[in-house]
């Protein structure tokens, strides 16, 4: 109980945030102790644990019920992002998933000089790309089957890793596509 009511103040502390994550394994853990908080003589558990399970249902249950899907307007495009983990050496895996997804926009993360390099096969399939390469392993890459326009480096947060944006025009409208690869939740 104490923990589901603490991840609901994450914006206090990255701890907070972080245990916000399990909310599942706080519902089943109330699950598996209801029976004993029933015979126990005493009736605070059990309230305790139903409150915990009460809470923890109506944050959980809703992941699991698809809400009805609307038709379609128009075509669905697809998005693929992988961080790619500048020390895999599966370069090969990673590009043959890429080919083999065939999304029509795919954004990459933890690239280096290597993997660019790897991932030239895709410049059949993805005619259109932006690739920032700070010298690192933070480097970021969008391609794209769309032409792409207003390609720049994003100014997003406080770090030095490099974000991208760039505006993809897909059947007469144009969307605003921004690779961002997050820094770790903790606490400085």
């Amino acid at each position: 109980l104490l923990a589901t009511g603490l991840s609901y103040f994450g914006n206090v502390t990255a701890l907070f945030e972080l245990i916000s994550h399990l909310r599942i394994h706080y519902l089943l853990a109330a699950v598996i102790l209801l029976p004993f908080a029933i015979i126990h003589p005493s009736k605070i558990p059990l309230a305790m644990i139903l409150l915990s399970a009460i809470v923890n249902s109506f944050e959980v249950i809703p992941w699991y019920i698809r809400p009805k899907q609307k038709k379609s307007e128009g075509r669905v495009f697809s998005v693929t992002t992988i961080n790619v983990q500048f020390n895999n050496h599966n370069t090969g895996g990673i590009v043959d998933f890429i080919l083999e997804k065939r999304s029509d926009i795919v954004l990459l993360q933890e690239l280096n000089e290597r993997w660019i390099k790897a991932l030239s096969p895709l410049k059949k399939l993805y005619p259109y790309n932006f690739v920032k390469d700070p010298g690192n392993q933070f480097g970021i890459g969008i391609w794209s089957k769309y032409k792409m326009k207003n390609c720049a480096v994003a100014e997003i947060g406080d770090f030095d890793d490099p974000s991208i944006a760039a505006d993809i025009e897909i059947k007469g409208k144009v969307i605003k596509v921004v690779a961002v690869h997050p820094v770790p939740p903790f606490d400085n």
